[in-house]
């Protein structure tokens, strides 16, 4: 399970605070693996296979991972099982 990456908000998104609050930007600058400034959805948890997962938890730095904390414990489209999860996850 996990979040998408997008290379910007969609309007719906951005006409909805309550899901605008579940965005965390990806700046180019902190990670390598981005050719431009990108945006985490932490509203929508989807599944993927290990082989479509680029990048892992452990690569975010503790800056994102709060951030990410902080849009999961305000969203209210992710599962509370997966909330639960993410939070306790150091």
């Amino acid at each position: 399970m996990g979040f998408l990456v997008n290379s910007g908000i969609h309007q719906y998104v951005l006409n909805r605070p309550y899901l605008l609050k579940c965005q965390v930007m990806l700046r180019e600058s902190d990670y390598g693996f981005l050719s431009y400034d990108s945006y985490l959805d932490c509203g929508q948890i989807y599944p993927f296979k290990d082989s479509e997962l680029v990048v892992v938890l452990e690569l975010v730095n503790d800056k994102t991972k709060a951030e990410i904390k902080t849009a999961v414990s305000v969203s209210k489209t992710v599962v509370k099982k997966y909330k639960d999860l993410i939070l306790s996850n150091r």
